[in-house]
């Protein structure tokens, strides 16, 4: 079920694309004709059921492949998500707000709350992310595992993302974007902690109007010199913003033999 929810987790965005002046509800409720009922994977098998509250916010996910099934679920206070967690995981997300905008993610494990991570988040005042502090929490305390600072163009498209953790440092360069697109985030942000967090967390992804098409990841450890470590394409067929397909693509240099592909379908 790795590779399924790992492909489910990428697909965990389906954000509602919003500028600042008129940002919705955080509670992201969804006009009908956008909202999604399933996403199908052809290659890994994985699909997503999409139920939803009265008020059209995202109420669960029921993930499933031919080894394995869980849902993952959405909790709201006065209009703002405040809780997701999952059926199979012993972690759940809290929220934290000002404002409007998110400014602390903490996932807490359960029995033992003290232990887990969280997450940061500063803006400029344009609204964009321009800094998430990455830190773990046990009994022994909490320390800064990570910092990742975020760089925009012109157009207000987030470029690049790099993150330092001491010795190693990761840049993400997002190359391409989708056309603009009209759903709600929770699909495309997963319940783990993936890969590239920097990009799909709900701070960053619900602040795109697009979605990253390409993204190429690199590393540098100490004194060596720089890498290029994994390749991900998306290849998005967006229809009056409405997501139908999707082709995810991904390589890592140097290592052909693994290669992955996916095609999955949306419908409403």
């Amino acid at each position: 079920m790795k590779n399924s929810f790992l492909l489910a987790a990428g697909l965990s965005m389906l954000f509602v694309a919003c500028q600042q002046d008129d940002a919705p509800s955080p509670a992201y409720p969804v006009d009908k004709p956008y909202q999604l009922k399933t996403i199908a994977y052809k290659n890994s098998g994985a699909t997503g059921q999409f139920t939803y509250n009265a008020d059209s916010s995202l109420k669960q996910i029921a993930w499933s492949s031919s080894s394995a099934a869980a849902d993952m679920f959405y909790e709201y206070e006065q209009g703002k998500m405040v809780k997701t967690g999952m059926s199979n995981s012993l972690y759940t997300h809290h929220y934290y707000y000002n404002g409007n905008k998110v400014i602390k993610v903490v996932t807490q494990t359960a029995g033992t709350p003290g232990n887990g991570y969280y997450m940061e988040y500063t803006y400029n005042v344009k609204g964009q992310v321009v800094t998430q502090k990455y830190f773990k929490t046990n009994e022994a305390g909490t320390q800064l595992k990570s910092n990742s600072d975020y760089v925009y163009d012109a157009n207000g498209l987030l470029t690049s993302i790099t993150t330092d953790d001491g010795n190693t440092k990761f840049t993400y360069k997002i190359e391409a974007y989708s056309d603009e697109y009209a759903l709600a985030p929770w699909a495309f942000i997963p319940h783990s902690l993936s890969e590239f967090y920097p990009i799909y967390n709900h701070p960053v992804i619900t602040s795109m109007k697009r979605l990253p098409a390409k993204i190429v990841k690199s590393q540098k450890v100490g004194a060596a010199a720089e890498e290029t470590t994994r390749i991900d394409q998306q290849l998005y067929t967006i229809t009056n913003k409405k997501i139908t397909r999707l082709i995810q693509i991904t390589d890592y240099p140097g290592h052909p033999e693994l290669h992955v592909a996916d095609t999955a379908t949306f419908s409403y």
